[in-house]
């Protein structure tokens, strides 16, 4: 198991996260080597155009409703990591016990953290992730939520 934990509660664009991965494991085990990596989950609403399909067609008209046009728009979100950046926190070697050390810096136009989409359409929620490679079985990782702040109410 391991427990991933960061120095503040909540950071502004250009701030550094320093954080720290507890490594507990019932026995000892032989990793390649453990990587971090901070990232911005992006949900994005999009529009765009599509033709009505004669099914479509038929619905609306048992609905009272008579297309004015062959064209309808459609929502839909686009997900993607933004801002991603990786490191190799410590090399192989056999890990039982014990904590590792490690720092990111925000980037300076970091987006603050939004749960809903706002007047730009996008949602933004940072996390930070570490995985430990262990050969020929399941990767030990652990993953915490980084707040950004930067707008002011």
């Amino acid at each position: 198991m391991i427990k991933l934990s960061v120095d503040k509660e909540s950071y502004l664009p250009g701030q550094t996260i320093n954080a720290s991965a507890a490594i507990v494991l019932s026995k000892p085990i032989h990793a390649r080597g453990m990587s971090a990596r901070l990232y911005c989950a992006q949900k994005k609403e999009v529009e765009s155009l599509t033709y009505l399909t004669q099914e479509e067609r038929g619905w609306m008209r048992q609905l009272g409703e008579h297309p004015h046009s062959e064209i309808k728009e459609v929502k839909h979100e686009v997900d993607s990591d933004v801002f991603v950046q990786e490191k190799l926190v410590c090399g192989s070697g056999t890990f039982k016990d014990q904590v590792v050390s490690f720092s990111f810096t925000l980037p300076a136009n970091a987006p603050p953290t939004s749960y809903e989409l706002g007047h730009d359409g996008k949602i933004h929620i940072w996390h930070l992730e570490v995985k430990l490679d262990v050969p020929f079985a399941f990767d030990k990782q652990a993953d915490v939520e980084i707040k950004v702040s930067g707008l002011s109410v």
